[in-house]
């Protein structure tokens, strides 16, 4: 009898201590908004400009049917301002798909100063401590570069040397007005199916695996030598897995990466 008393009071422990955690979890969340900013796997919808002009028609990942990181951390209890735009590169740019239009792309700079206007405190400062920027479709693709695919070239080092410093001196901006900025490591090229994206996309050329690990390695390396106070996540995306696109993460990957966050904040 008082084996099965002890075994009762350790049950009763355990579930007390399992609900004490459930209820502390809410508050355990950062009470300042976190600001997103980015391409798709910060928002799959892209923008529409003036008079509902759009760069894709307006469409969105996977035609509605996708959660973003984003969504993910809402889902998560976060407070999140997030001005990503599906497509998105560093700089502004006119869709091309495969001819140009007149839809575009905002910078990832402008995405930053419209967050930041979100938070903004009438006394100064901000409202929040983290910008999570997320990666962008510069050199990915022959609809990348704001001209006609057939003029679109891939990327020489160089190159990616200048779009991975644009995103940089996003977070050169970030700190220098006491933010925190978080960047996370790309997928391992093995964990997507580019040359599947390219087929459902209809782009004209997409990276090979030499050239997104070019990209992948350089933009770990100059983010993490030239931004020591950033927070680089390099396991977010360990777990990667497509959501038959060849690109964007399943509710699962996406799961994974916040938790991945989640250690940081």
């Amino acid at each position: 009898m008082k084996s099965v008393n002890k075994i009762c009071v350790c049950i009763v422990l355990l579930m007390t201590q399992f609900s004490s955690n459930l209820l502390a979890e809410p508050r355990a969340r950062a009470q300042e908004p976190v600001l997103v900013i980015g391409g798709s796997y910060a928002s799959g919808k892209v923008p529409f400009n003036e008079g509902m002009d759009s760069p894709l028609f307006g469409v969105s990942a996977n035609f509605g049917s996708y959660t973003s990181l984003s969504d993910g951390l809402i889902r998560r209890g976060y407070y999140v301002v997030n001005e990503g735009q599906g497509g998105a590169t560093t700089f502004q740019r006119l869709g091309c798909d495969p001819v140009c239009g007149t839809g575009y792309w905002d910078s990832y700079e402008t995405q930053l100063q419209r967050a930041l206007a979100r938070v903004a405190l009438p006394g100064g400062g901000f409202n929040a401590q983290y910008v999570i920027i997320t990666l962008s479709n510069d050199c990915l693709h022959s609809a990348a570069f704001g001209v006609p695919q057939s003029m679109a070239l891939p990327c020489t080092l160089a190159e990616v040397e200048q779009a991975i410093q644009r995103l940089v001196d996003v977070g050169a901006t970030v700190l220098s007005l006491g933010l925190t900025p978080i960047y996370l490591r790309y997928p391992s090229y093995s964990r997507m199916d580019l040359p599947l994206t390219q087929q459902l996309f209809g782009f004209q050329w997409i990276v090979n695996e030499a050239q997104f690990n070019t990209i992948r390695d350089t933009h770990q390396a100059m983010i993490t030598s030239q931004l020591p106070d950033a927070i680089y996540v390099n396991d977010a995306w360990d777990k990667f897995e497509h959501l038959g696109d060849g690109l964007h993460p399943t509710v699962k990957a996406v799961k994974k990466a916040v938790k991945a966050l989640e250690r940081h904040f």
